[in-house]
């Protein structure tokens, strides 16, 4: 960790910049506007896998981009969503302001399903990633 007690990484790849060899990924990772969130984690963590295994294959993949999200269920059918998503432009980790999602105050109730369906998918999305 630096003196801010986060570890700075690179964006491209979550190396630390501060120790060789080392990658970081969860909340000591600092690499902002990225939220220290367990719903940009996963994408954050398959940035790093990526990386690792470009270093080890001397492969090209894909460059990262990461989604957060996060979805409530405060009922059956009545959800709400704030999400967005992130990429790399020139070294640097940019919001992409058209993909920022947000379950307006008085939401009609076509909206609040949409955002409990949202939350469904993404809850066996992640499972499926995580567990299989």
């Amino acid at each position: 960790a630096d003196e801010t007690g986060w570890c700075p990484v690179d964006p491209a790849t979550f190396a630390s910049t501060l120790v060789p060899h080392v990658h970081v990924i969860g909340d000591a990772a600092f690499a902002p506007p990225l939220p220290k969130a367990a719903a940009a984690a996963v994408s954050v963590a398959e940035t790093c896998a990526q990386a690792i295994v470009r270093d080890l294959t001397q492969t090209d993949v894909a460059g990262p981009q990461w989604h957060a999200g996060c979805y409530s269920l405060a009922a059956p059918g009545h959800g709400f969503e704030a999400s967005t998503d992130f990429h790399l432009a020139n070294g640097q980790v940019v919001v992409d302001e058209a993909t920022m999602r947000r379950t307006p105050e008085g939401a009609s109730a076509v909206d609040l399903q949409a955002a409990a369906d949202k939350a469904e998918l993404w809850l066996r999305g992640i499972m499926g990633q995580v567990w299989g």
